[in-house]
């Protein structure tokens, strides 16, 4: 086994969607395989494509999110540059997933991690995301940590096909328990739980992207990093900042930030207190070792947050956002979290997860 294809959702907008593509890369290298990013893009035609582009292109707007996501992908080019050398050209059908197959020559192709299998992510061509352009006798399908966003398969009438094209994977993993469980559902009952390739590869792997401060402050940071704001989340973050005291200062990042995905990475290694509602805020946050909080974000799928926290014994560290106000701001900013007893668990899963994915790379059929 020499050569790995990882197929993820296009790196656009999302922090944590682009932090695991490089998580998941670099541990492959990391352990001696050449690693081959597909370029996944929405499937378009050429000239929506091409109108889109251009669209994308004039200031001073932002029809259909077009120019922001334009300037999202010049803000994360020279990241992805550096730390996803090798990528192919842009794939917009799967005659193009087909013809890249063939010209790399890939031993094998790992769909995940993040919600891959989320249905109403995955509607412009869900059939790539299970691997329907790869013939599975000659390469070896993978999904590694693949997410389905919500506790249910939202699309019954695609059960049995979807069901097929599992059958013909080597090896099956998801991120969250109720994913394992759909699995189970679509005919997969040896699928396995492992975590997010961010928390796969270890700490220190993320040192090549820290920030050294110019200037050190004397106060302590809390930092938010919160998509969905709303006026209870604001309250909530005001209650957290007012019992931390004034030593504290807030720090916002957010879907609109412009820091760039080493910037990011410092903000969470830097805070000495974070509140989110992201899943990926969260697992920075349990890597680097810090106080938090993370509002359950029941639109963007709660099991992603509980499932992690579940095998972390962390439950206490979830509130419900439609109940903000039942819970009490001073014992969860005096409760300490034993990040001894966490690593230790954390390693367990990570060695577990490891072992998942080089077994199912080096086994044969």
């Amino acid at each position: 086994m020499k050569k790995v294809g990882i197929l993820t959702l296009p790196l656009n907008d999302n922090y944590g969607g682009l932090l695991q593509a490089v998580a998941l890369s670099g541990f492959l290298s990391q352990h001696g395989f050449e690693v081959v990013f597909l370029k996944n893009e929405y499937f378009k035609n050429k000239w929506k494509s091409l109108v889109w582009s251009a669209i994308a292109r004039i200031p001073f707007q932002n029809v259909n999110g077009a120019r922001y996501a334009h300037k999202k992908r010049v803000l994360h080019k020279a990241f992805i540059k550096n730390h996803i050398p090798r990528r192919t050209r842009t794939l917009r059908s799967i005659e193009d997933f087909k013809s890249i197959v063939k010209q790399e020559k890939l031993d094998a192709i790992i769909v995940g991690s993040d919600q891959v299998w989320r249905w109403d992510y995955i509607l412009d061509g869900y059939e790539r995301y299970f691997l329907s352009f790869v013939d599975g006798s000659k390469v070896r399908k993978i999904s590694y940590a693949a997410s389905f966003g919500k506790p249910q398969w939202q699309a019954a009438e695609k059960l049995d096909e979807v069901s097929k094209l599992l059958a013909d994977f080597h090896a099956v993993s998801a991120r969250e328990s109720d994913g394992v469980a759909i699995c189970q559902q679509l005919a997969r009952k040896d699928s396995q739980l492992v975590v997010d390739p961010t928390l796969l590869v270890k700490p220190n792997f993320y040192d090549q992207f820290l920030i050294k401060a110019k200037h050190v402050s004397e106060q302590k940071t809390l930092l938010t990093y919160v998509l969905d704001e709303q006026g209870k989340k604001k309250d909530f973050i005001n209650a957290i900042h007012e019992s931390l005291g004034t030593d504290y200062a807030v720090k916002s990042l957010g879907l609109q930030s412009d820091r760039t995905a080493p910037e990011w990475v410092t903000a969470f290694h830097d805070a000495d207190y974070v509140i989110t509602d992201s899943f990926h805020g969260m697992a920075f946050s349990i890597m680097f070792n810090k106080p938090f909080v993370v509002i359950g974000n029941s639109h963007r799928g709660v099991s992603r947050f509980t499932s992690l926290l579940q095998q972390l014994d962390l439950v206490s560290r979830m509130v419900d956002e439609s109940s903000l106000e039942k819970y009490s701001v001073k014992d969860l900013v005096s409760h300490k979290i034993d990040y001894n007893e966490i690593n230790t668990k954390l390693q367990l899963l990570r060695e577990k997860s490891a072992n998942f994915l080089m077994n199912a790379l080096e086994a044969t059929r």
